[in-house]
């Protein structure tokens, strides 16, 4: 019903909320870590916060789910509600999105200048 499909945008976009703060996050990383004055070890601790922001956006990739259905993993093309009495024409139906399209993260890192540049 029309309902559920309200339910199942809304989680979908706290999820994108969450990707996209953890992103803005990982742009702050990498630009911090660009400055050539920080030591190896600023380095790091800057690379792990990334890496730990990185991890939590895959995971979002392959757990957030509506209802049991994933979201953003690419297994469910589309999802399909119905929000009146005729079943042939009263239906909406949602795309869902395969993160993995975007993009990775994947071996990315702001350990050194020119790792952060290329993040």
């Amino acid at each position: 019903n029309a309902n559920g499909a309200n339910l199942y945008l809304q989680t979908a976009d706290l999820y994108l909320g969450q990707v996209e703060n953890n992103l803005q996050r990982m742009r702050q990383l990498a630009v911090e870590s660009n400055n050539g004055g920080l030591s190896a070890a600023d380095q790091t601790n800057l690379d792990k916060e990334y890496q730990q922001l990185a991890t939590a956006n895959k995971n979002i990739e392959t757990n957030a789910n509506y209802n049991g259905n994933k979201l953003f993993d690419g297994s469910v093309a589309s999802t399909t509600f119905q929000y009146g009495q005729n079943a042939a024409t009263d239906v909406t139906t949602v795309t869902n999105v395969n993160m993995s399209t975007f993009g990775t993260l994947t071996g990315t890192s702001v350990t050194s200048a020119a790792n952060a540049t290329a993040a």
